[in-house]
Formats: structure tokens, sequence, C-alpha cells
């Protein structure tokens, strides 16, 4: 039987919601669970699906929801805010 001699470490994908209300700063996230992402993004554990990127890009044009500036500058910007 093998022996495990590393723990693998956790990856957490989030859900294109969570994605924009934490981008957005928005207090539906609880403090604990915006502290929680904060040290996955130091661990480099965070990710993002290519297809939350699609979803948000839909949202918009539906109007469902608004972003503050064009879709394409505020995804650069979400994942580069999550990268520092």
């Amino acid at each position: 039987m093998p022996v495990v001699k590393t723990i693998k470490q956790h990856k957490l994908l989030l859900d294109t919601h969570v994605f924009i209300w934490l981008i957005e700063g928005n207090t539906t996230l609880p403090r604990t669970v915006r502290n929680s992402i904060d040290s996955l993004v130091a661990e480099e554990s965070l990710l993002i699906a290519a297809i939350s990127i699609w979803e948000i890009g839909m949202l918009v044009e539906k109007k469902r929801i608004t972003l503050p500036m064009d879709v394409r500058e505020w995804v650069e910007r979400a994942l580069t805010a999550l990268q520092n």
C-alpha cells in the first residue's frame, strides 16, 4: 500500500457570482469568507473557470448586471487584482 508523503493542496473554484461579489466588494460575502479567499489567493489555490468570464459577458449583455467599465477591462483588472 502506497504511503502518502505530502498532502495535496486543495483548490477552490469560485462561482461566477461569488467572483463578481468579491471583486466588487459586495457585502453579501461575509468577512470570514473574504479572508478565506484572500488566503487561497496568497497560496495560488483560487481558480476562476473560463465559462465564468463568458457568463459575466452574457450577464452584462442581458442587462442582469452592470459593471463600472467595459467587460473586457473589468475582467482584466479583476484577474490582475487576484494575482496581487
